[in-house]
């Protein structure tokens, strides 16, 4: 997308401005930035100087809340690996309808094909692929609120209805959803005190004063003035009304939350703040998280293992810290070499390195059983790839990377292309 921004612009010759809390990325299509703050002009100067050489104190701490790009080096606590899964999504498949054209018959979209996977308790498993690849979707199913086409989940062995409206009112305790977009997912025209008041009441039976001060500790558990249960959503900030998202879920006393996108509409430094609370609340809370997201930044921060989705199919999964060192899966390669880096040029070099089939789109066949990733693959096998299921290759650290390419190949493959580099 943004080569494609960039080119536009150059071809037409016209100006642009481009708004976006994201520096890497505003690195490598900006010629001058500038920063801005409740409202006013904080700084403004070349992209280079602005990047390398800050000279107010906001804008330095901007910077400083850009993470790192993913690495193999940092450690994270895991859950213990012989514990029996809390969650497990056993062959899971999902499709959408969508009307066809003159007519009242209706085609199917393969979302999700054959997923399998497990949530151990007070673990945190995160979900990565680009946009369509099927991870929202993959939480929904779990939560009951989109019905899958085959497949089960179960949470400690017990099997789930498909639908949360056929779930008991345990199951639907025990499973919360925290939404990309607090503005969706909270009523405007209710108070605080109701969106946390809820859950408490259908699941606990709180009224009147006890639900009022047990609605006032949560807010202060996430770090809000017990006060703003009286106010409305659009009196906060989008990372308050994400706060008092996270409050009514945890209001529940859920095991497993499934998180998906929740820092993806927020600023770098207010991000890195519920990021940190996600962090206490899963050690005071001794809960799991289901982490959804497209940044693998975040990703290496806090999860303690990862499954990479691919057209609705599970192509790497394992801890993270192996899934991100070499052998990738060709596509979770792509994923890693797509991270901006916080520089200019980054962009033109990924551009005249990246072999022309990853630039391409393209997606599985419905129910297909060769490998998902072969119209983009630059290392596809022809008469194998597109009609065999690819095995599961183990590697060493624990991962499992489905592929038919051998793990020497594939880490020969990405040392040559510069992706164990980056």
């Amino acid at each position: 997308m943004l080569k494609a921004i960039k080119d536009v612009i150059r071809e037409h010759r016209s100006a642009a401005i481009y708004v976006s809390h994201d520096l890497a990325v505003v690195a490598q299509i900006a010629d001058r930035i500038v920063v801005m703050r409740h409202g006013a002009m904080v700084e403004e100067g070349p992209t280079a100087e602005i990047i390398e050489r800050p000279k107010e104190p906001y804008t330095r701490e901007l910077i400083g809340a850009v993470k790192p790009r993913p690495t193999s080096s940092r450690a994270v606590v895991a859950a213990e690996a012989t514990a029996k899964p809390l969650l497990e999504t056993d062959g899971v498949s999902a499709t959408f309808a969508r009307a066809k054209l003159f007519g009242s018959l209706t085609m199917e979209d393969n979302v999700l094909q054959d997923v399998t996977i497990d949530v151990r308790s007070r673990e945190v498993v995160a979900l990565v692929g680009e946009s369509g690849s099927g991870k929202s979707t993959l939480a929904r199913v779990i939560a009951g609120l989109h019905p899958s086409l085959s497949g089960q989940i179960r949470i400690d062995g017990k099997a789930l209805a498909p639908r949360a409206r056929k779930r008991d009112r345990d199951a639907l305790r025990r499973i919360q959803v925290i939404f990309q977009s607090p503005d969706l997912s909270l009523n405007p025209e209710q108070r605080i005190e109701e969106a946390i008041g809820r859950p408490l009441e259908l699941y606990f039976g709180l009224t009147g004063a006890k639900r009022a001060a047990r609605v006032a500790e949560l807010l202060t558990m996430v770090g809000l003035p017990a006060d703003y249960a009286g106010r409305y959503p659009s009196e906060l900030s989008g990372g308050q009304r994400q706060r008092v998202s996270i409050a009514r879920a945890f209001g529940a006393q859920p095991d497993l939350v499934l998180c998906d996108e929740i820092l993806s509409s927020l600023d770098t430094i207010v991000a890195a703040q519920v990021l940190e609370l996600m962090r206490d609340l899963r050690a005071k809370h001794d809960v799991a998280y289901l982490f959804i997201s497209h940044d693998l930044a975040t990703v290496a921060t806090i999860a303690d293992r990862v499954v990479v989705l691919y057209a609705g199919r599970v192509v790497e999964i394992g801890p993270t810290a192996s899934v991100f060192s070499p052998p990738h899966h060709p596509y979770t390669a792509l994923l890693l070499s797509s991270v901006p880096a916080l520089r200019q040029g980054w962009l033109e070099e990924v551009i005249a390195t990246r072999p022309p089939t990853q630039a391409q789109t393209g997606a599985s066949v419905p129910r297909d059983i060769g490998c998902p990733f072969r119209t983009r693959c630059p290392m596809v096998i022809q008469g194998t790839c597109d009609r065999v299921a690819p095995p599961a290759r183990h590697t060493p650290g624990g991962q499992v990377i489905y592929c038919h390419r051998e793990l020497d190949e594939l880490r020969a493959a990405q040392a040559e292309s510069g992706v164990l580099r980056t």
